[in-house]
């Protein structure tokens, strides 16, 4: 004991006499530091001819946010987009400035206001035309709080394409960069935002309102420093192509019935891997088309309905590209106005004094009634009203006209005041279709309202009795696809030619295992940080389930399609408001497990099916488990819940793990719900590239796993479209499978 009290005194002596312990270290001060990110190899060859429009914000009179020690925001603004200038421009960037100096765009009137200076900056982008507009900030706490400080970097509201994959790329490299953990990319409703009609981003990096950025961004080299990040976060958005979109058709009046159908075109930029066909959709009036993509050209058809009503519509088209950026949606404005172009007359006689009362009804060039209160014209001797010769149609294109007493004349003219004669009442103008298509489905009864592709082209709607009228009769071998509520989306090959009626028998989709069940898929998911976070991971997940369980017959439905999650108190009610079958959740987790609540009868055997398919598909198991959350304990149907980490990686690979995830969820549901049901066929796809993508029937994609055969097991027999990627393009080929059995494609 004596011998460790005489080491701990001398030990205690030594260290006075060296001056004691070393101090700790003071900490490294990490706000605007360095370039965390320097000398990390980037590709900067995306930024070759890219027209990029820096705006930096306030100047002249219009100063924005003052620090304490007087640094005011329109000088940092200037210099960080000065220096910004300078990395786009030796970076091959067409790089434009809205303002080089210190001042506002109103020329010294003081009674001008933000809005016409904001406005002006607008009408330069306006003349530059960019491909991309960022606006530079820095912010203010609005209170006295003076040590809030964050990233908050902006996209234009209810604009999740481009802009918001710019932003997340350039939110992810100021993080990355300028030292500040707190952070988030938001939807601005901005002047600049939200008038600006290219891609476009505002940055407000930090708080100038907190004392320590003041002092760092007081310096040029801080200022330079958040450039770069901002450089970094452009090259990043860039590099993953900016795919486009195009729309030929419709015209701007379609006035006839071929001008009812929409042409567009999606495309990637070259020497990128292309539009990925998942991420395709056409909208007419903000509902979802349905549509048919050629992946080898990249041309998007559609047929818009008969029945479209007079008046003003438009259509969107929107995409994304394998690498996960979007293109900015393409939304094409028209106006539908037929004339009438035919009459057809039901009456009957008035006794006692006789007489005939017609009901005349219009109709225009597609056979439908033409618009409520349109004018027509009539000779007032051939018994008109009160002597008057002018009618105004009042319900569904029809009115009535009153004959006196005698005999019918053989024809009653009419006219439109605006223009010529349109049409009198004569039989002998009906005219026999050139040829018509019947459809039927598998228990002999007539599919209306069914639409109808012959090719590539739309060819309308089934109208009353199952009938198609097609204006030729279809090519041998041309593939007729039909797309009917209650049927399936069905392919069939005409073998022959030269008749005039064919006749197409169509599967019900109430044989098929998920026909018509109300499936709620729940996107769960934190947003996050980086360029593809948890909760877009997860949305990508949910719209290719949706794609498998519509091929499959049933009526998916997601609780939301952008970006901004919906809390749970409104989410879960859309189950009993949509009358969902089943609830499927997919988030993030930090582990792969699916979660049932404890008890549920058929949650649990769901969860388990759901947990075997993913195990396969990933080669290892997956647990099964039970939750209480809100989403399995309120919802009032089965419901299960599947977490997965977050994927890493470039866009391709994240989004081929969602559409794995995909595959295994859906094809986990049908065997649960079929069972060892009736066998159906199987096509297993042996020999193509990793990762390279089949389209089936034009409706669904998947995609080669990264080693062995990619198995597709198919909702029914019969013929199926198949469109395969390869080497030097994409292939088509047509699979005949009977109930039951297996072909292989090498």
């Amino acid at each position: 004991m004596t011998s460790v009290r005489t080491f701990a005194f001398l030990l205690t002596v030594l260290l006075l006499a060296c001056g004691g312990p070393p101090p700790p270290k003071e900490p490294i001060d990490r706000l605007y530091h360095s370039l965390a990110e320097k000398g990390v190899p980037l590709d900067r060859a995306g930024l070759a001819g890219r027209r990029i429009l820096i705006d930096p914000g306030h100047g002249g009179r219009f100063t924005g946010t003052t620090g304490r020690g007087g640094l005011q925001e329109k000088d940092v603004n200037l210099g960080v987009a000065l220096y910004l200038w300078g990395l786009l421009r030796d970076a091959g960037a067409d790089a434009h400035l809205t303002r080089t100096s210190d001042r506002d765009f109103v020329g010294g009137d003081s009674s001008a206001t933000v809005a016409q200076d904001l406005a002006a900056r607008i009408a330069i982008a306006d003349s530059i035309r960019p491909h991309f507009l960022l606006s530079i900030h820095h912010n203010a706490a609005a209170d006295t709080n003076r040590s809030r400080n964050q990233i908050e970097t902006y996209y234009p509201a209810g604009e999740e394409g481009p802009s918001l994959d710019a932003a997340r790329a350039i939110h992810e490299h100021l993080a990355r960069n300028l030292g500040i953990d707190d952070g988030r990319v938001v939807p601005g409703n901005f002047y600049l935002l939200r008038e600006s009609r290219y891609p476009a981003v505002l940055g407000e990096p930090s708080y100038l309102s907190h004392p320590p950025v003041e002092e760092k961004l007081v310096l040029g080299e801080k200022q330079k420093l958040e450039a770069e990040a901002y450089f970094l976060g452009i090259v990043e958005y860039f590099s993953r192509g900016t795919p486009t979109a195009r729309c030929d058709l419709p015209e701007e009046t379609v006035g006839a019935r071929e001008g009812l159908r929409f042409e567009g075109l999606v495309a990637d930029e070259e020497g990128f891997p292309g539009i990925d066909p998942s991420t395709i959709r056409l909208a007419l009036d903000g509902k979802e088309l349905p549509h048919l993509f050629d992946p080898a050209t990249g041309r998007v058809t559609a047929g818009l309905p008969e029945d479209l009503s007079p008046g003003e519509h438009r259509t969107a088209l929107r995409a994304r590209n394998l690498e996960g950026n979007a293109c900015r949606e393409t939304v094409t404005p028209f106006r539908v106005q037929f004339p009438p172009v035919r009459a057809e007359v039901e009456g009957f006689r008035m006794p006692p004094e006789g007489g005939t009362v017609l009901t005349i009804t219009l109709r225009d060039e597609r056979g439908l009634p033409v618009a409520d209160g349109t004018i027509m014209m009539s000779p007032p001797e051939v018994g008109a009203v009160k002597g008057k010769g002018e009618f105004h149609v009042t319900e569904k294109g029809a009115f009535l006209k009153s004959l006196p007493p005698g005999p019918l004349p053989e024809g009653i003219p009419l006219w439109n005041p605006e223009s010529s004669l349109i049409a009198s009442v004569d039989a002998s103008r009906i005219k026999e279709p050139p040829a018509l298509l019947l459809l039927l489905d598998d228990q002999g009864e007539p599919v209306e309202g069914a639409q109808v592709w012959v090719g590539q082209e739309p060819a309308g709607l089934s109208r009353r009795g199952g009938w198609v009228l097609l204006s030729s009769p279809p090519e041998p071998g041309a593939p007729i696809r039909v797309e009917a509520s209650g049927c399936g989306s069905t392919l069939a090959r005409r073998e022959e030619s030269g008749t005039v009626v064919d006749t197409l028998l169509l599967p019900r989709k109430e044989a098929l295992p998920l026909a018509g069940k109300r499936i709620l898929i729940d996107p769960a998911g934190d947003p996050g940080g980086g360029i593809f976070p948890p909760s877009s991971q997860s949305l990508t997940a949910a719209l290719y389930l949706e794609e498998m369980f519509r091929w499959a017959g049933a009526r998916p439905a997601l609780t939301r399609r952008g970006e901004i999650v919906p809390p749970e108190g409104e989410r879960i009610p859309l189950a009993g408001q949509l009358g969902a079958a089943y609830w499927i959740t997919v988030a993030a987790g930090e582990s792969t497990s699916v979660r049932h609540f404890p008890g549920s009868e058929e949650g649990a055997p769901l969860a388990r099916r759901v947990a075997e398919e993913i195990a396969e598909e990933r080669g290892s198991d997956v647990p099964v488990r039970t939750g209480t959350e809100p989403v399995l304990r309120l919802t009032p149907c089965p419901a299960i819940v599947v977490t997965i980490p977050p994927l890493e990686g470039d866009g391709r690979r994240i989004r081929a793990g969602m559409r794995a995830l995909a595959q295994a969820v859906g094809e986990g549901l049908r065997r649960h719900i079929d069972g060892d049901g009736a066998p159906r066929g199987t096509v297993v796809v042996d020999s193509l590239l990793p990762g390279a993508l089949v389209r089936v029937d034009d409706e669904v994609t998947f995609q080669m796993p990264l080693a062995g055969a990619l198995r597709i097991d198919l909702p029914r027999a019969g013929s199926h479209r198949f469109w395969m990627e390869g080497e030097k393009g994409w292939v088509e080929r047509w699979v005949d499978v009977a109930p039951g059995e297996t072909i292989h494609i090498p």
